[in-house]
């Protein structure tokens, strides 16, 4: 029995020093630039599961096109649209692997948030229209996304290029932000990474908003007086999804890609747009 306890204790110690340590981690978070440790298998699991779960409530189905694009044998950056606010669960829910992710300060603004997102491998940026704020600020946060695509010869990077939220779908070129092109100059230019293992995986997704279209699951929570299930609201606005579709694009290799950030990004862009007319025409 003494072993028993004895053990229990050391678990309870361990387990205590870890929260302590993403604690701390979550706090260093909030600085613009600042790079959490890389994501365990833990932090992985905890982002697919959370994932599937929110996607399940606030979404529904989440069907994948294309999902064999997604494999590539070098380091990515995932580029999809950004329409909705669970658009990175989506993506999570989606991929047959894991990712870190750039995501808004504002986001992550408890202990609570902050330290899950620095576990999952998340890092912020203080934002505002889809731009860094402070002088350099927007440099600190290149640099740190070609930090993690040199970090790991696999490495999967999530960002959203339009910079800020678009609920209504439209791909506007002016939205597209250069920061994600950068990135990839930042991990070669500044790193030491090849061309030749960058890439950027253009990614659309599609959200299904016709009531008519709901699953029968969905209905029958709806007559069971669940009025809410799969209801999202934030920011004052309220979004009834009745599922998903994300069409997954081919790598574009850095090679392939403009050496001018705006001139690659806008290539981006006109991809992700035909990958969203694809969506349209199969369903």
């Amino acid at each position: 029995m003494t072993t028993f306890w004895i053990v229990v204790a050391a678990i309870a110690v361990l387990l205590a020093l870890r929260l302590a340590f993403w604690y701390k981690e979550g706090q260093k978070l909030l600085q613009d630039g600042y790079l959490p440790p890389n994501p365990t298998f833990l932090g992985q699991l905890l982002l697919k599961t959370v994932s599937r779960l929110m996607c399940f409530f606030f979404v529904g189905p989440v069907k994948v096109m294309n999902r064999k694009n997604a494999q590539y044998a070098g380091r990515l950056n995932i580029l999809p649209n950004h329409q909705f606010e669970l658009d990175f669960m989506v993506v999570a829910n989606a991929l047959p692997y894991g990712y870190r992710h750039l995501g808004s300060k504002g986001q992550m603004n408890t202990p609570i948030k902050a330290s899950l997102s620095a576990l999952a491998g998340f890092f912020a940026v203080d934002t505002e229209g889809g731009k860094a704020q402070g002088k350099g600020k927007g440099q600190l946060v290149v640099d740190a996304c070609g930090r993690v695509l040199a970090q790991h010869p696999r490495a999967r990077l999530l960002m959203f290029p339009q910079g800020m939220l678009q609920r209504e779908n439209e791909l506007k070129s002016d939205d597209f932000r250069t920061g994600a092109m950068r990135a990839l100059l930042s991990a070669r230019d500044s790193h030491g990474v090849s061309a030749d293992e960058l890439a950027v995986l253009p990614m659309a997704v599609k959200y299904i908003r016709d009531p008519k279209k709901a699953t029968w699951f969905h209905k029958f929570a709806r007559a069971v007086g669940l009025k809410k299930f799969r209801k999202f609201r934030m920011h004052d606005v309220t979004t009834t999804n009745y599922g998903a579709i994300v069409n997954i694009g081919k790598a574009i290799p850095m090679k392939d890609l403009p050496e001018d950030p705006r001139e690659a990004i806008e290539m981006v862009r006109l991809v992700i747009a035909d990958l969203l007319a694809e969506i349209e025409r199969a369903n």
